[in-house]
């Protein structure tokens, strides 16, 4: 690669020798092969679907699109792919020729095409297809002279200037084409007057020039006829070709003209006061010169390019001047044939030597020798009219051999180093890059040590003096101290540490000595690290961290453990990858197996962090704002804190480029530039977005490596890559904040068959239509969509949402179509929006309505038939069951008296059987009380007996006493029978109040509420039910346990009832103990407890049991009227149920508790029945059942 510069006088400034002076013209090939600096060019050639590669021009639509003409035909690029258009006359017959050489869209947006041979085209973006317009009509009136179109020019007012050429004739014509009305009026010009192509141009009067074989012409308006103005000089009379124009962008009242072949003489033409003036260029070889292009730079300087070479234009002095380039031709020449500028106002420049730029500011002229598209080179390039076509995103696009290219945007941002110089072999790998100087620096590589001079950019092989015993000799890692001592760890048989000071000394040379410990490890020094205070660290793959004691000019080893336990200080890897001192003050392990690890350098201790993703630490960077970041070589990006020893890890999912990250670099706009294995990634540490710079965005190579990540003086970085190492500048990697334009192309759907066949496919344009109408079964959409931004489109991103059925935005990624099934009929609005490769989303979305119709039975008409048929059929139905109705009801009276007869008997009947059946209930409770209270009666009727025969036996004595006179005998016999008649009383009323009681049980209730003694209440009801259970079973006894709170109140209860609930449950208990007695024998004790308690307002009344238990299956239905657990026949299911009732009746609750079978905490109450009363309840609303 070639250089050449030159210091440029401003266009304004006066000069002495009025011409540029060149002040230093430097020229030399570059030491280096630099690759990327070369620009990288995306193509549309052939291969991508071009036409041919023969292009007649291009521009970008309004829309977006970049349409191309070329011979072959019409082209549109929207980033993806080339769409070819096919033309076809008004009669559907294909075109004579395909070849396009002009199009244009006017103000309205309208887009044209002019062919070869049959004439204008429009372009309907409704159909997606061009349209013949007007046409040679011969013999007939209204018609272009020729359908051979060369040229078109927007005249305004929906009117258009075509330029057609009769070749047969020779004879050029000018055409004013009125769009909306379709009338022509046509202007013919003298055999060779104009030729072919033409420019047009504009002045401030808006009056239009066109340049001609013989001089200028301008279209008169107020006279409907074009005047001619010879240019005059006789050099140039009789020309052949026609001449090259140019307006100067600054001057657009001044035209510049010149010929394509003979004497280069360049006429500048003013518009305004139709005067010219003619220039002959400087030195002999212009004399068969040619002008090829004209470019105005943006410092207000013109340029030519011709067979001769450049020129520049000294206005100051008015008179161009020779800007000399190399020659390459092979008689020593130089010819340019095209000058254009990018949007930056870089200088382009295409000769026979290749390709160049040139910076106008700067002066600096570049031969780009490796201009690539693809691999491929592009050395040659042509421009439209002499411009080159920039697109709105910025885009630069070329027309080259083969086709049209497009400048990749960030290509000459990078530089890839892959040798020191042409003739010598790749370096294969770069190791480290150390900076020794502001423009030096040591470049350690596979095959040597180098120097690189990074102004002039040449590399130098360096060796240290001293060392040519150390043969081969190749340096892993360099760092400089503070001494200004260069320590390098390298391998000469054997791994070796090298001190020197570059230039200057011989170097000191450390190696492993067996049994020394206090000397380098003999393999495995990979990483030398000198922090803040100067202390020299090495890092080695197989015996951990080494630091280098300067007062004892010896080795410390720090002592590893491989599987470390807890509480070891020691470090946990043998493997150092990377090192780093914060400004804490604290050293920084990173190591490769086991993750991180801190050094306490005072006691030597360290202390590991090795969690999940913590592992393989491959870099570290304490950024300008405090925060620690630390780089995972398989587990992604640690923003660490130091303080809570915890870290926050970003990996691909929150956008990082890949999970091996290799080296953290910090700019000096805060943003980290982080190298992975798959190319670069920038992270704004405030908002923790990710940037990828890849190969689409002009890195030279994605896979890098983890050698190499140094800052350089100017501003650059230098990362190591699997090739070499690549600079950049990160300032200069720039975002396009211009976002995308979003266009909706098309709908595509399903149309079904009538008749249940195979669907098909339809597609509908969309673009121009802002409401498309389905029918119902044409629910099946495919929405096409584009993004018109063309730098790296492949990286556009995509999120769209259907109005009426999706509730938030989709990402779509990079898909261009979404599709969406079985749509209900309704109104729905599709929406899509874009991002450019940089993340920039477009303001606003692409939008079309859509319709999808319902079936016809789903339409107003048919609700609204079914509306009156329902109404009809309402009414019809309605008179025809009222009818009916009312003979039903009729019917229904007579039904109705005899069925309330019957209910009512059967209500009658049912209120005598729930009366037989609740006294049944209670008889068979007195019968369980019958054993009891005989037992009872029994008793005191025992006594009334003995006593009666005691007393009878006592009269006798008295009767033989008072015949005897023993008259205190007698007084003492008649004491004894008072006695016993006493007790024969006592126990007769006792017997009297059990039959009472017996007769009080038996009765129906009154229901009315008597303040009642519970504790007494429960006691006789106790002994009742027990003593009637041992009637039945002489053998049975159980141990009954009573807990009678003696401050019991009465309540005001009905007691023949709460003694039927006493009665029922105690007789349960008693029968499930007894139950457990028969199962168990003799070992088993049956117990029931019965417990009162209770407090001013309530009692409670406990009866338990320690009998088998109630299942929990049962336990929610014991409740349940006519549920029993008895063999059939001896129960009535009816005694819980009623019990329940009564007690509801008291305002009070009843309640068990059942625990489990193995009797739980107190084994000897299994089962608990619970009944809460209330002290006083009222009478109103009680119920006796």
């Amino acid at each position: 690669m070639k250089w050449i510069v030159y210091r440029l006088t401003p266009p304004h400034r006066s000069m002495n020798t009025g011409r540029f002076v060149i002040l230093s013209l430097l020229t030399a090939f570059m030491a280096a092969t630099v690759h990327a600096q070369e620009p990288r060019f995306e193509p549309l050639t052939v291969e991508q679907g071009l036409p041919t590669d023969a292009i007649a021009g291009a521009f970008q639509d309004k829309r977006g699109y970049i349409w191309i003409c070329t011979d072959g035909g019409v082209a549109r690029y929207d980033g993806y792919i080339l769409k070819k258009y096919l033309f076809k006359t008004a009669s559907g017959q294909p075109l004579r020729s395909d070849m396009t050489l002009a199009m244009l869209e006017d103000n309205a947006g309208t887009i044209w095409a002019g062919t070869w041979h049959d004439g204008l085209f429009r372009y309907v973006p409704e159909r997606d297809e061009f349209v013949q317009a007007v046409t040679r009509r011969r013999g007939k009136p209204g018609g272009l002279p020729t359908d051979d179109i060369h040229h078109i020019t927007d005249a305004g007012q929906k009117r258009l200037w075509i330029h057609t050429y009769d070749h047969d004739r020779e004879r050029g014509y000018m055409s004013l084409y009125d769009t909306g009305s379709g009338r022509i009026r046509n202007f013919s010009f003298g055999t060779n007057s104009i030729g072919y192509p033409i420019n047009t141009y504009y002045d401030p009067s808006h009056a239009l020039w066109f340049q001609g074989l013989s001089g200028l012409y301008m279209y008169d308006r107020s006279a409907n006829r074009f005047l001619q103005y010879p240019i005059g000089s006789p050099d140039t009379s009789g020309m052949p070709y026609n001449p090259v124009i140019y307006q100067q962008p600054s001057r657009k009242q001044v035209l510049w003209l010149s010929y394509r072949s003979g004497p280069l003489i360049l006429n500048r033409f003013d518009t305004g006061n139709r005067r010219y003036r003619s220039y002959r260029l400087p030195g002999p070889e212009a004399r068969s010169n040619s002008a090829c292009s004209f470019l105005e730079d943006r410092n207000g300087r013109l340029w030519m390019g011709g067979s001769a070479g450049l020129f520049y234009f000294d206005e100051q002095h008015d008179k161009f001047i020779s800007y000399p380039l190399p020659a390459g031709a092979k008689d020593g020449t130089t010819s340019i044939s095209s000058i254009t500028a990018d949007k930056s106002g870089m200088i382009w420049i295409s000769g026979n030597t290749g390709l160049y730029t040139l910076d106008p500011v700067t002066g600096k002229l570049r031969q780009l020798s490796d201009a690539r598209a693809d691999g491929k080179a592009v050395d040659r390039i042509t421009t439209f009219g002499g411009t080159a076509l920039v697109d709105r995103n910025g885009g630069f696009w070329l027309e080259g051999r083969g086709g049209l290219y497009r400048l990749k945007e960030g290509s000459q941002a990078f530089r890839l180093y892959e040798k020191s110089a042409p003739s010598e072999k790749p370096w294969g790998r770069v190791y480290d890059i150390l900076q020794v100087s502001d423009s030096s620096c040591l470049v350690a590589t596979a095959t040597g040590l180098y120097t690189w001079n990074t102004k002039a950019d040449q590399f130098t092989a360096y060796r240290p003096s001293g060392q040519e015993q150390l043969q081969p000799l190749v340096f892993y890692s360099l760092a400089m101290d503070k001494n200004g001592w260069v320590w390098g760890s390298a391998n000469s048989n054997g791994d070796v540490i090298i001190a020197f000071r570059p230039y200057r000394g011989r170097p000191r040379i450390y190696r492993n000595a067996p049994g020394d410990p206090w000397s380098v490890p003999y393999h495995g020094l990979s990483l030398v690290y000198i922090d803040p205070k100067n202390e020299v660290w090495i890092g080695t793959t197989n015996d951990g961290l080494v630091r280098y004691d300067r007062a004892r000019d010896h080795f410390i080893r720090y002592p590893t453990a491989v599987l470390q336990e807890t509480g070891t200080s020691m470090l946990n890897d043998e493997h150092v990858y990377s090192l780093y001192k914060d400004r804490r003050g604290t050293l920084w392990v990173g190591c490769y197996n086991q993750g991180l690890s801190r050094l306490d350098e005072k006691s030597g201790r360290f202390t590991p962090y090795n969690f999940r993703g913590m592992e393989k630490i491959s870099s570290m960077l304490e950024d300008s704002k405090g925060r620690f970041w630390v780089g995972s070589a398989l587990y992604g990006l640690h923003l660490f804190d130091r303080a809570k020893g915890t870290s926050r890890l970003f990996t691909e999912k929150d956008g990082l480029l890949s999970n091996g990250v290799l080296h953290i670099r910090e700019d000096p706009k805060g943003l980290l530039w982080i190298a992975t294995n798959r190319g670069l990634c920038c992270l704004d540490p405030q908002s923790f977005t990710f940037r990828p710079v890849t190969s689409d965005h002009g890195l030279p190579e994605n896979v890098l490596t983890h050698d190499v990540a140094e800052s350089l003086p100017d501003g650059r970085m230098a990362i190591s890559s699997a090739s070499g190492f690549i600079t950049f500048n990160p300032g200069k990697l720039r975002v396009n904040r211009v976002p995308p334009q979003v266009v909706l192309e098309s709908v595509s759907y399903y149309a079904g068959s009538s008749k249940g066949t195979a669907t098909r496919e339809s597609t509908l344009v969309a673009y121009g239509n802002k409401q498309l109408a389905f029918r119902y079964d044409e629910n099946r959409l495919t929405f096409h969509y584009t993004a018109l931004h063309f730098k790296n489109p492949r990286l556009n991103q995509y999120a769209y949402r259907l109005d009426g059925y999706d509730r938030s935005w989709i990402p779509a990624g990079g898909q261009r179509s979404a599709v969406y099934t079985s749509l209900s009929p309704g109104t729905y609005v599709f929406r899509v929006k874009a991002a450019n490769a940089d993340g920039v989303w477009s303001p606003g979305d692409a939008s079309i309505t859509l319709v999808i119709s319902p079936p016809w039975w789903r339409t107003w008409w048919a609700y609204c038939g079914y509306t009156i048929l329902f109404i009809a059929a309402t009414w019809a139905f309605i008179e025809h069951r009222s009818r009916s109705v009312r003979r039903r009801n009729r019917e229904l009276e007579e039904n109705v008296n005899l069925r309330t007869a019957e209910l009512n008997r059967s209500l009658e009947k049912l209120k005598s059987t729930q009366a037989q059946l609740i006294q049944s209930e209670k008889m068979a409770s007195l019968g369980e009380l019958t054993a009891g209270i005989a037992h009872e009666i029994q008793n005191p009727l025992n006594f009334v007996n003995n006593f009666s025969e005691v007393s009878h036996e006592l009269v006798g004595e008295l009767k033989e006493e008072i015949r005897n006179g023993e008259w205190e005998t007698v007084a003492e016999i008649a004491d004894d029978i008072g006695t016993n008649l006493e007790k024969i009383v006592h126990h007769g009323k006792r017997a009297d109040g059990i039959v009472k009681g017996m007769l009080e049980h038996s009765r129906a209730s009154t229901g009315e509420k008597e303040f009642t003694d519970i504790n007494k209440l429960t006691d006789e009801y106790l002994r009742l039910a027990y003593h009637g259970i041992r009637a039945k079973d002489k053998s049975f006894n159980a141990e009954l346990v009573t807990d009678f709170d003696k401050a019991l109140p009465k309540a005001g209860i009905v007691p023949q009832d709460i003694g039927r609930v006493l009665l029922n449950l105690l007789n349960n208990a008693f029968q499930a103990v007894q139950e457990r007695g028969r199962k168990e024998g003799a070992d088993f004790k049956p117990k029931v407890t019965v417990v009162t308690c209770g407090s001013a307002d309530e009692i409670e009344i406990q009866i338990s049991d320690n009998g088998p238990g109630i299942p929990e299956p049962i336990r929610q239905k014991i409740f349940q009227p006519f549920f029993t657990t008895k063999p059939t026949g001896e129960g009535t299911g009816l005694g819980l149920s009623l019990s329940y009732d009564i007690v509801a009746a008291h305002h009070g609750k009843m309640e068990m508790r059942a625990l489990a079978s193995d009797g739980g905490e107190d084994p000897d109450r299994r089962t608990t029945f619970i009944v809460r009363l209330p002290v006083n309840s009222s009478n109103r609303n009680n119920q006796t059942v």
